[in-house]
């Protein structure tokens, strides 16, 4: 066996950092003659195309058009690039429990927007919980957490269990710093402040999680600190969610502005039965085919199947809201499928041929491409879960909340 050379490995890292250098580089230059050019020529360039495509409907909180939609999908393409290579930069893996511990992120993408639509969040802090601005700060907020807990995983991995127990827990004292700082500074930013106690009664059943685990294991594991994190924010969307919808504030909010809709907790139960069932039913169907093509077994794996689920909720919700609380679609190609046909479950037949074909060029068709990538390919499939659970869950929750 030949050795490489000593400083081939040094060379390739030179050649990706300089690669890196030469994306930013560029990007900072384009944004900076897009603003020159914003500046001098506003009428134009503010005016009829940042404006009129962008700050408009975030604004508004209104529809997506083809402008904005193909820049957002960049976008995410961009991030899911940027976080594959931090994450192989530190040889951080993505298998599927990396997967699974992102789920309450997920959820929490949703939950956050349906509080944005419930108007639990005032200006200007509304602003960070409304598409798309949510992602990114959703976003911004993991890839810190997986920093912070991959350094608490490698430093208690030297030391001990017990440093990197209160290292993790330390993350969530912090989070509970922050709340309460900020409960007593100011009222300002949301339309209803619960007591401070709550946050740190949520952290003692993760504290207690976190203890069993690093002791378990011997050191701090990154993957449980994400999860704890995510079980965390998670919690403290849900009391706002329950309380926050019917009580004496919230229809003195309202009154002035609009109708209140009736509380719809049984829809939200009923949109995730249906998409459950639409999920285990195909799952059915390609368990029975696996064993005439063995390829099919793709369509089993429980990624694939938290694809199909999240699509299926996405398009229950949709359907459910349109047909019978008088939604309104946003997103370009659902809403001109649900135009020409004049049925809202028309997203059913949009979702299932994407999803499938999806699950078949990721599993099968690129399976060689991606068999030495899996973190790149597990990366993918996140973003794709995410696209579909998280605007599912968001309208599946406020038909619960009545908005």
């Amino acid at each position: 066996m030949i050795d490489s050379p000593p400083n081939l490995e040094n060379e390739s890292s030179n050649t990706s950092n300089k690669k890196g250098i030469i994306i930013i580089s560029t990007i900072i230059g384009l944004l900076i003659l897009f603003s020159l050019l914003v500046i001098l020529f506003p009428e134009t360039f503010y005016d009829g195309f940042l404006y009129k495509y962008y700050i408009k409907s975030f604004l508004e909180d209104g529809e997506y058009n083809p402008v904005d939609t193909t820049t957002y999908g960049l976008m995410i393409a961009g991030a899911i690039f940027g976080i594959y290579k931090m994450l192989g930069r530190h040889n951080i893996k993505v298998d599927r429990r990396a997967v699974l511990v992102i789920l309450p992120w997920m959820f929490i993408g949703g939950s956050y927007r349906a509080l944005e639509d419930a108007e639990f969040f005032q200006k200007p802090v509304i602003y960070l919980f409304r598409s798309p601005m949510i992602y990114f700060t959703i976003a911004i907020t993991v890839v810190l957490i997986i920093i912070y807990s991959h350094w608490v995983q490698v430093f208690s991995r030297k030391k001990n269990w017990k440093i990197g127990f209160i290292l993790s827990v330390a993350m969530l004292g912090f989070f509970d710093c922050l709340y309460l700082i900020y409960y007593y500074s100011t009222d300002k930013g949301i339309s209803y402040q619960f007591t401070p106690l709550y946050p740190l009664l949520l952290s003692l059943p993760l504290v207690y999680l976190l203890y069993v685990d690093s002791r378990r294991r011997g050191y701090g594991d990154m993957k449980t600190n994400i999860l704890s994190s995510g079980l965390y924010f998670l919690g403290l969307s849900a009391l706002p969610i329950a309380v926050w919808p019917g009580i004496a504030t919230w229809e003195t909010h309202f009154i002035s502005t609009r109708t209140i809709n009736p509380l719809a907790w049984s829809s939200f139960i009923y949109v995730f039965l249906i998409a459950a069932a639409a999920t285990v039913l195909l799952a059915g169907v390609f368990f029975l085919l696996k064993r005439r093509n063995k390829k099919l077994v793709v369509f089993t794996k429980p990624l694939a199947l938290l694809i199909i689920f999240g699509h299926f909720l996405d398009a229950t919700a949709t359907a459910v809201g349109i047909e019978y609380f008088s939604y309104v679609e946003k997103h370009v190609v659902p809403h001109f499928m649900i135009e020409l046909t004049g049925n809202a479950f028309v997203m059913f037949l949009l979702k299932l041929p994407l999803v499938l074909l999806v699950i078949f060029a990721l599993d099968i068709w690129y399976a060689e491409e991606f068999r030495d990538n899996k973190n790149l390919l597990n990366l993918v499939k996140m973003g794709i879960i995410i696209l579909g659970l998280a605007p599912g869950t968001r309208d599946a929750l406020r038909m619960a909340m009545g908005v």
